[in-house]
């Protein structure tokens, strides 16, 4: 397991002699090693760095190593790191409570077993990596969470503006689900048929209109999957009777694997008049047409007669 960098491992021995004897059984580790004689100077130089695991003598002068662990344990930067304790003496149950009560892990007798000290240093180690791989990554998931809050802020706050935007919009434009459910309709819309929604449930396009969900189904239906937009014209009756023709655009859109349909619809009924006059004219054209066939004539400007067809006389 890589750290970002080499661990700390803190010995404190007041012998010279076991300090060289454990720097050459340790020195071969993926570890730093600080040996330091002194408990005092040990004590001084706790709180500058925090350490994967510190290994503590007990018999030392000034002070021995379970009151050096306890002081380690009221600290701040230490207080969680692993102590093991190497002594000489026998240790009876009393002196062990006390060293457990100090904040030791484990003891190791004097003289030690060289491979059971490294495995026991190594299996420290490497809970010491597992444990700072946890922290590395409950930061970066606490960053991602804090970039989904941030993400998630900002797309409320482009889909609050979307909707203010399709709000004052003169066109009646509705949301519908992949089965046909509002789950959006601007004011226009809801003026139009005096319909409310709650913004809650999703409502059937029939709890608006019957006529309005069957012209906005057949127009989803004629698109059959083969494309993303249809325009189509149909008329309607609004809330208040009046006849009106809507040109309704609809749009089909894919969404983190939903489907909804946008659905715009525009008043095109002076349009539609206007074309209506335009073909009752065109038809009323076509039959004088029909009826007044002037043919053909001529004028004789020496004897200054016309003379035409049969149909330019009549």
């Amino acid at each position: 397991m890589v750290l970002d960098s080499t661990p700390q491992l803190l010995i404190v021995d007041d012998r010279a002699e076991n300090l060289l004897l454990l720097k050459s059984l340790l020195g071969k580790l993926s570890v730093d090693l600080e040996l330091i004689q002194s408990p005092i100077k040990a004590l001084q130089d706790i709180e500058k760095q925090e350490y994967a695991l510190i290994i503590l003598d007990v018999q030392m002068p000034q002070m021995d190593g379970f009151l050096l662990a306890q002081k380690i344990r009221s600290g701040s930067v230490n207080k969680s790191t692993p102590i093991i304790f190497l002594t000489a003496v026998f240790i009876d149950k009393q002196s062990e409570s006390k060293g457990y009560k100090c904040g030791g892990v484990d003891f190791i007798m004097k003289p030690f077993d060289h491979t059971i000290l490294i495995n026991k240093v190594n299996i420290f180690l490497e809970l010491y990596a597992n444990r700072k791989l946890i922290e590395s990554q409950n930061k970066k998931l606490t960053v991602a969470l804090n970039e989904k809050d941030l993400l998630e802020g900002s797309l409320r706050n482009l889909a609050s503006n979307y909707r203010s935007i399709l709000e004052g919009q003169s066109e009646l434009i509705l949301k519908l689900d992949s089965s046909h459910r509002i789950e959006f309709a601007n004011k226009s819309f809801t003026d139009f048929f005096d319909y409310t929604l709650d913004g809650i449930s999703r409502d059937s396009v029939a709890s608006v209109s019957l006529i309005l969900k069957e012209q906005l189904i057949q127009g989803i239906e004629k698109m059959n999957g083969k494309t993303k937009t249809i325009t189509f014209e149909e008329p309607i009756s609004n809330f208040e009777g009046d006849d009106i023709s809507l040109e309704w655009t609809i749009f089909k859109e894919v969404e983190f694997d939903d489907t909804y349909y946008l659905a715009v619809g525009r008043d095109v009924s002076e349009r539609k008049q206007l074309k209506d006059s335009l073909i009752k004219k065109e038809s009323v054209l076509r039959r004088i047409q029909k009826r007044a066939k002037i043919g053909s004539f001529e004028w004789d400007s020496y004897s200054k007669i016309i003379r035409g067809s049969d149909e330019f006389l009549n």
